[in-house]
C-alpha cells in the first residue's frame, strides 16, 4: 500500500499559502423526548459551520435513538432551516439502535440542526453523558 499525506491536500507547493480548515462539533448535552408526529428540532443539536470564502463543509453526525412505541425511526437534518437530508430506519423498534448520517454544503456560517419525530409513542434522542452518543462532527476547507 502507499502511503497519504493528508497534508499535502491542504496546502500549496513551495511552502507557501495553504487552506484554511477549521473543524466544528456539537454533543448532545441532555436528552431530547417529543411525541410529535411532525419533525421538531432536537434542543441542543444546533452547530455553526464556518464561514470560509468559497469553502466547503463536511458533517457527519451519529444518534443514538429509541422510541417507544415500535414506531420507525426518524431523523433528518437541516442547513439554515431547509432539509438537506433525512434519514429513515424502516425497521420497528422499541430499543436503542444508532442512526447515522451526514451532508456536504457550502462553509457559509449557517446553522446545522438535527430534527426528529415520534412514529407512535415517544422517541428520545440520547445524550452523551450516558452510555449512549449524539453529536455532529464536520470539517470546513478552504
Amino acid at each position: 500500500m502507499g502511503s497519504c499525506n493528508i497534508l499535502g491536500a491542504f496546502s500549496s507547493g513551495g511552502g507557501g499559502g495553504g487552506a484554511t480548515v477549521t473543524a466544528f462539533s456539537v454533543d448532545l448535552g441532555t436528552s431530547f423526548t417529543t411525541t410529535s408526529t411532525t419533525f421538531v428540532e432536537i434542543t441542543g443539536s444546533g452547530v455553526t459551520k464556518p464561514t470560509i470564502s468559497g469553502g466547503q463543509c463536511l458533517m457527519n453526525f451519529n444518534s443514538s435513538i429509541q422510541n417507544s412505541g415500535n414506531g420507525r425511526l426518524y431523523i433528518n437534518i437541516e442547513d439554515d432551516s431547509s432539509i438537506v437530508n433525512y434519514i429513515k430506519s424502516e425497521f420497528s423498534v422499541n430499543a436503542d439502535t444508532t442512526i447515522c448520517g451526514g451532508d456536504t454544503s457550502s462553509a457559509d456560517g449557517q446553522t446545522y440542526t438535527l430534527n426528529t419525530l415520534a412514529d407512535s409513542g415517544s422517541t428520545t434522542i440520547h445524550n452523551t453523558n450516558s452510555n449512549r452518543s449524539t453529536h455532529i462532527n464536520g470539517i470546513g476547507v478552504g
